[in-house]
C-alpha cells in the first residue's frame, strides 16, 4: 500500500486518504496488491529463486536495506 499512497492522495484536493478510505479505488488496489504478492513470491518461494536468480534477504540485510532506502528518500 505504500506505493499506492501518492496515487490515492491525488484523487481529491480536499479529502485526505483517510477520509476517502483504502477501498475507494478498487482498480488501483487490485493492481497493487497482486503485484506486491508476486514480488514477494519471486523472492521468498524457494522454487522460484533459481528461475529469477534471487535470494531472500536475511534480517540484517533487510534492516540495512531499509535504512539505506530511508536515507536516500531524505536526500
Amino acid at each position: 500500500m505504500i506505493c499506492s499512497t501518492p496515487a490515492k492522495r491525488r484523487r481529491s484536493d480536499r479529502d485526505s486518504i483517510f477520509s476517502q478510505g483504502l477501498r475507494s479505488n478498487l482498480p488501483l488496489l487490485g493492481a497493487v496488491l497482486p503485484t506486491f504478492l508476486l514480488q514477494m513470491a519471486t523472492v521468498y518461494v524457494p522454487a522460484l529463486n533459481p528461475i529469477f536468480d534471487t535470494q531472500p534477504l536475511t534480517a540484517p540485510n533487510c534492516c540495512s536495506a531499509w535504512n539505506y532506502r530511508a536515507w536516500c528518500f531524505c536526500l
